[in-house]
């Protein structure tokens, strides 16, 4: 296994592609960042502390992962997410003024998932 984090800026998607040298992304955690991004007056006016993390994989999507909330007990979200998609990108953006931290592993080639572990394939 190895380690696998990014930092997701506000409205600014960030592509992940396959790597088969690495295996499946597992995603463990989303948890709010301390930045904040306003577009402009209006936005300042309208600040919503919700941010929700979306992914689009190859043309499906968007699928919603989590909603967090900086004034309650969910700025930090617990996740267990994997992704194997070879052929297409998968893309994440968060849509929301704060940034976002979504940290977990890969699991390299030869694991295999048993239990009951949700593994998601949407190409």
């Amino acid at each position: 296994m190895a380690f696998w984090s990014i930092e997701l800026e506000p409205d600014k998607p960030f592509t992940h592609r396959f790597d088969k040298a690495l295996g499946r992304l597992h995603i463990s955690q989303a948890t709010l960042g301390k930045g904040i991004i306003f577009s402009d007056y209006d936005d300042i006016r309208r600040y919503d502390k919700e941010c929700v993390v979306q992914c689009i994989v190859g043309d499906k999507g968007p699928f919603t992962l989590c909603t967090m909330r900086l004034d309650s007990q969910k700025h930090r979200v617990s996740l267990d997410i994997e992704f194997e998609e070879e052929d297409v990108d998968v893309v994440f953006i968060v849509n929301g003024n704060r940034y976002v931290h979504l940290t977990g592993y890969y699991l390299g080639n030869n694991h295999h998932t048993e239990g009951n572990v949700p593994r998601y394939n949407f190409s």
